[in-house]
């Protein structure tokens, strides 16, 4: 179970350079094509913080493509997990924890964030048997490795602002936050997917799944963990196929 503490920083006794706690936050602006994102590393084993915001309206495989990127791998690290602000304009405070967020960015090229995120549910511990039928004390079962050997889905409704490279818009949508704990060597980093679908406040699903990038077609992918929000009932998933084609070469 997700304690409200949860927000905070883990410092383990024996904490190694390599230790990390991380946050995603993301939104959708369906009428322009464009979704947009901030997402935190913390690595108090060396005092440094990365922090990538970026917003795209398209698949690519080069920054250029996006129509907004500023990640910044060495800033300072904050004392505090539940409120700070960064040197590159961004700042965070947990509300109703551990559910609520704001979220506030003001950065270059006349772009700016200002997202207040509510959580429409409680956040769905993957290692949690009580919610999750695919919980393992495994991290190996994890989908992620020890990376997600303490780690939270939420669906959650954002509102607010998105202004990127000068244009404004309204947000108002459903997406899905994370927060994870736990070893994370970028060696050997294990591949997944991460993949979520939402359709309003009474119909989404997150899923995590493991991935092995050898075979092709519906062997590539396992479901490690996921679940259905189905007005207002959490259902934790037992089994599932996706099959991912590449476009281009």
């Amino acid at each position: 179970m997700i304690r409200p503490e949860d927000v905070r920083f883990h410092i383990p006794r024996d904490l190694q350079y390599d230790w990390a706690e991380t946050s995603f936050f993301s939104i959708y602006l369906p009428e322009v094509n464009v979704t947009a994102w901030t997402y935190l590393v913390a690595r108090k084993g060396v005092g440094a913080i990365a922090c990538d915001v970026e917003a795209i309206d398209k698949i690519g495989r080069v920054s250029l493509d996006a129509l907004y990127v500023d990640f910044q791998q060495h800033l300072p690290i904050p004392d505090r997990f539940e409120a700070f602000t960064l040197p590159n304009g961004f700042s965070l405070k947990t509300m109703n924890e551990p559910r609520d967020y704001q979220v506030e960015y003001i950065g270059v090229g006349d772009t700016a964030f200002h997202w207040t995120i509510k959580g429409l549910m409680e956040p769905f511990d993957i290692h949690d048997a009580t919610m999750d039928p695919l919980a393992s004390h495994d991290p190996n079962a994890s989908g992620f490795g020890s990376a997600y050997a303490n780690h939270f889905d939420m669906t959650a409704h954002v509102v607010g602002t998105a202004t990127i490279r000068g244009k404004r818009y309204d947000v108002d949508c459903v997406t899905t936050m994370d927060h994870s704990w736990g070893p994370r060597n970028e060696r050997g980093m294990r591949s997944m997917g991460w993949i979520n679908g939402n359709f309003g406040k009474d119909l989404a699903f997150h899923t995590i799944w493991s991935l092995d990038p050898m075979p092709s077609g519906w062997r590539q992918f396992q479901l490690a963990h996921g679940y259905v929000l189905v007005d207002g009932e959490v259902r934790g998933l037992t089994a599932g196929q996706i099959r991912a084609a590449r476009q281009g070469p």
